[in-house]
């Protein structure tokens, strides 16, 4: 009966050695998927953090834009009042210029009493003696 008990506590010896073996594989496997998934991971959180930062960027390059935008109201109603004010010169001169050409008033030329101020005094100072 020992002989005979000794034989199940072996072949149970070795079917718990198999299953132990089969134990350790396991966890073996566990742990390179453990540090496979680690690695992932870690991947995965560098990529979060790249797309993150390049949120952060188009957000800031959104708000930049956005404040150039603002003026463009302002700069179309200068670019309207310069063109307004272009169109007008343009008038004054073409008028001008047609009155250089042809004049219609010849009475309002007149010559100059004299260039030079002081001897334009004295000729006055010498016919008023």
């Amino acid at each position: 009966m020992v002989i005979n008990e000794r034989d199940i506590l072996g072949t149970q010896l070795i079917k718990r050695n198999e299953e132990l073996s089969l134990l350790y594989e396991k966890i073996k496997i566990q742990k390179s998927t453990l540090s496979k998934g680690e690695i992932y991971y870690q991947e995965k959180l560098n990529d979060l953090m790249e797309i993150r930062k390049q949120i952060s960027d188009l957000k800031r390059q959104l708000i930049v834009s956005q404040n150039e935008t603002m003026c463009i109201p302002d700069l179309k109603r200068e670019i309207y009042l310069l063109q307004k004010e272009y169109l007008e010169q343009q008038t004054k001169a073409k008028y001008l210029y047609d009155e250089l050409e042809k004049p219609f008033n010849v009475h309002r030329w007149r010559k100059l009493e004299c260039t030079d101020p002081e001897t334009y005094e004295m000729i006055q100072k010498i016919q008023s003696l």
